[in-house]
């Protein structure tokens, strides 16, 4: 079987509690994961990638950009996370390009100490109980009338916790706002389709700083293997983990229309999911009983849900393991005997007719009645989507729905009214154009060649705005095929700056800026570095990469004695030399030479680019803690074929960094 490749990229923000744009919150703690999965869920190839740096000049969104190939491939799986923020979480079905606009919401937080508090049922929990309304966060002690309550008790944290603290937020399905945080598929780990009536999410770490995910993680160990092993455990069964969740007013309209979930339990249930971000699935945790806000239990055949007047309340009781996932969700698995679906088949366009491709789509009933299901869904090569959604019940004719697509431009929020059919589940169903209001986008065309005219592959091209516009289409990042071509998209009449990532890397040190990159503008005028311009496409001229080697000096080690080497290199002349001095700043004096030879065997490839680290002992004398002196690196690396590069860096005390 041939490899497939899916090439994924996107903008990333990073907004605050209130959905401010934070440009100074730092990238250095974001992790973008892309995982390839077969059709029977598991993980053939996986990659952390590397954010590109800013692609809007106010520096309020990152570009992503990777390409991953495997045999087998039939999901992909998208996962990025920022400490104190909320994941970006997605699952797609194969396709070749995939384009993101991704955001990741600050959680507020909170301190809670331990206290007792009341469940909607009239459960008292005595331990660590917090609350969640509209953004506010904080202990609580009774959950009526709050969006989220999770009452942990003590017996289910390590011995000797005092406080935890909290970062919790309340999602509301029915909202496309909110349902853009939806994590993953619509869909469990046993292949149903899935209505979402609430989702929530949950980072909670004690006051020494342990997670209750690792505590989980331990939790189900000692339980698997004492399944295993055929004995008891030795510890008694912690308390239940309590958690309220208010059902939003939308979504009870779907209550009377699924009903009661397990007939075996007492009154109305509810599932329950957690994530699995493996897979980008949910898997099945239990069920919760549903109470109105007198704290009575909804009898299991009940349908006169007065929706717009009472509030309820699911109380969902499981063990500490439910915070193995920072997500989890009130679900119904969509399972009917005879399920009707009702279908769109779409093609996405920008104003300027050109096709959407790999776009993020989000298809939902346009009112509160939910008459049918809702999900995502991401447009192929020829910007279709093909759009299937499924009755909850078949005598509601009701096919309005609401197209929603997260512009990658700015991230705004592009929404469309839509008609769904049965007819249109057919293959022969014909195309309905949609056009977003996306500025129109021309065609960039070029090659990326070798020092000796081959064609160079695996090499990421990147547009960057010239003239000071904010944003950029993440279609302005493409990677060169075999024969060393690329292509993208750029908004017309607009001056952009092609940069070849490999050489802009190489040549950082000695050249870190942008302006001295060949230009390009898609307007009928043939510019210097165009070949041919027709007003919809450019022909760029041939770009030659630069395969100089380069590296960076630092100081590593607890106690100051080693020094690392990273160094950098795209070409295939092996081995690579180093050679640099070590410079006293105060009187310019060379006061130690260091050089070597790094062979091929220590480089790692990540894309184009592969790098290796070397460390050695010196005898260099550390400037003493608490006096800003510091050392110089000046030096070179050289290639097999004499392609020479900068080595630098500084070596000083560690301990005088704050």
């Amino acid at each position: 079987m041939a490899a497939a490749s899916v090439k994924v990229s996107g903008n990333l923000s990073i907004k605050d509690e209130n959905g401010v744009v934070q440009n100074d919150s730092g990238t250095d703690d974001i992790s973008v994961e892309i995982s390839l999965l077969n059709e029977q869920q598991d993980v053939i190839k996986s990659n952390r990638s590397q954010l590109l740096g800013s692609v809007g000049l106010d520096g309020s969104r990152h570009g992503f950009s990777d390409q991953l190939s495997a045999s087998g491939a039939a999901f992909v799986v998208v996962h990025i996370a920022k400490p104190g923020y909320t994941d970006f979480a997605r699952r797609f079905e194969f396709a070749e390009t995939i384009e993101l606009s991704a955001e990741l919401l600050e959680l507020p937080e909170a301190r809670i100490s331990a206290a007792e508090a009341q469940t909607i049922s009239g459960v008292t929990v005595n331990g660590f109980n917090v609350s969640v309304s509209d953004n506010s966060l904080g202990e609580t002690g009774n959950a009526l009338g709050e969006e989220l309550s999770v009452f942990i008790p003590q017996s289910a944290l390590p011995a000797g916790t005092d406080s935890l603290n909290v970062r919790m937020k309340a999602y509301d399905p029915t909202q496309p706002e909110e349902a853009a945080f939806f994590p993953g598929a619509y869909e469990d780990s046993d292949g149903n389709k899935l209505l979402s009536i609430a989702f929530n999410y949950a980072d909670i770490t004690t006051d020494t700083g342990v997670s209750l995910r690792q505590v989980a993680q331990k939790t189900r160990s000692e339980r698997i293997k004492a399944q295993k092993s055929g004995r008891q455990q030795k510890t008694q069964a912690a308390d239940p983990v309590v958690i309220n969740r208010l059902v939003p007013e939308e979504s009870c309209n779907s209550l009377a229309v699924m009903g009661d979930s397990d007939k075996s339990l007492d009154g109305f249930q509810i599932p329950v999911y957690t994530y699995n971000p493996t897979s980008g699935l949910w898997d099945l945790l239990g069920q919760g009983s549903l109470f109105d806000e007198a704290g009575q239990i909804i009898p299991a055949d009940f349908k006169s849900f007065a929706c717009s007047s009472v509030s309820y309340t699911l109380e969902i009781k499981v063990t500490n393991e439910i915070f193995i996932s920072n997500w989890w969700n009130l679900d119904y698995p969509l399972v009917f005997e005879e399920p009707q679906t009702v279908c769109a088949n779409l093609k996405l366009l920008d104003e300027g007719g050109l096709p959407l491709v790999g776009a993020y789509a989000y298809v939902s009933d346009d009112d509160n009645d939910r008459s049918f299901s809702a999900s995502s869904f991401v447009t192929d090569a020829q910007g279709q989507l093909k759009v299937s959604l499924v009755r909850l019940n078949n005598d509601d004719t009701d096919s309005s729905a609401n197209l929603s697509v997260y512009s990658v431009v700015d991230g705004t929020l592009l929404q469309k009214p839509i008609e769904l059919s049965t007819a249109a589940c057919a293959n022969t169903a014909p195309v309905v154009p949609v056009t977003l209001s996306i500025p129109a986008r021309c065609t960039l065309e070029g090659k990326l060649l070798n020092p000796d005219s081959a064609p160079f592959s695996d090499g990421l091209i990147i547009a960057y705005p010239e003239n000071g516009d904010e944003f950029i289409y993440s279609g302005s990042y493409a990677y060169t095929k075999a024969d060393g071509t690329y292509a993208m998209n750029l908004f017309c009449a607009q001056d952009y700056r092609i940069l070849d990532y490999t050489s802009w890397v190489s040549e950082y040190l000695s050249d870190p800026g942008l302006t001295k990159q060949p230009l390009a503008n898609v307007n009928n005028i043939k510019g210097a570095d165009e070949i041919v311009d027709d007003g919809k496409k450019v022909q760029f001229k041939d770009l030659t990469v630069s395969l100089k080697p380069w590296g960076f000096v630092y100081v590593a080690g607890d106690d100051n004695s080693l020094l690392e080497i990273d160094l950098y290199y795209s070409g295939k002349n092996f081995p690579v030399v180093y050679s640099f001095d070590v410079i006293d700043t105060r009187t310019s004096q060379v006061i130690k030479h260091f050089e070597g030879t790094v062979e091929e065997n220590a480089f790692e490839s990540f894309g184009a680019m592969r790098s290796a680290t070397v460390s050695i002992k010196h005898e260099v004398p550390i400037p003493p803690a608490n006096e800003y002196l510091y050392y110089s690196i000046k030096g070179e690396v050289i290639d097999g074929k004499n392609t020479k590069g900068v080595l630098q860096g500084w070596i000083f005390n560690s301990s005088n960094i704050e």
